[in-house]
């Protein structure tokens, strides 16, 4: 059985996707093997940027100590994903654990926030609008404005694949 590498469509016996309209390379010669490989190769997932909270000049980790040898307390720390299918956002502590994951069909809008305070640090906020309203924001990462390239050129590349317009409101 054959896939599509943009969107992973059963494409068995036809020359386009019916889903997302992408050309289907064509070999005769393949085999089961050989098909499995391509179906790996055309989902991997690659990290185009990942970073971190920054937070109070970068001592985020002189603030961890460690109580006994199996036990360190650290403060609450995010760090953040950005690959070629999702976002992601992860909150870690010596508690809990939790991770927040954002499609880039959900994503409507990305702005950065900064201060004066944070313009001279090199920090600042990257807050990511959805579709249904809700606001993430990834807070206190360095240099904002590379991961809202990123993540606006992944979502326009996937609305572009599917033919998806959002209007946007004044």
């Amino acid at each position: 059985m054959k896939f599509c590498p943009e969107c992973g469509s059963d494409v068995e016996g036809v020359k386009f996707c019916n889903n997302c309209g992408t050309k289907i390379p064509q070999s005769n010669s393949q085999t089961s093997g050989s098909t499995a490989n391509n179906q790996n190769q055309g989902f991997s997932e690659k990290v185009l940027w990942e970073g971190k909270q920054s937070i109070l000049f970068g001592l985020n980790d002189k603030l961890r100590f460690k109580a006994t040898d199996s036990i360190e307390f650290k403060m609450k720390e995010d760090r953040y994903e950005i690959t070629n299918y999702i976002i992601r956002i992860i909150h870690e502590s010596t508690t809990k654990n939790s991770e927040e994951l954002i499609n880039f069909e959900d994503v409507k809008d990305v702005k950065t926030e900064q201060s004066l305070k944070d313009k001279i640090q090199g920090i600042g906020n990257l807050a990511i609008y959805l579709l249904d309203g809700t606001k993430f924001l990834m807070k206190g990462i360095k240099n904002p404005e590379e991961p809202r390239k990123i993540i606006m050129a992944q979502a326009l590349e996937y609305q572009r694949s599917r033919n998806i317009m959002y209007k946007k409101e004044l």
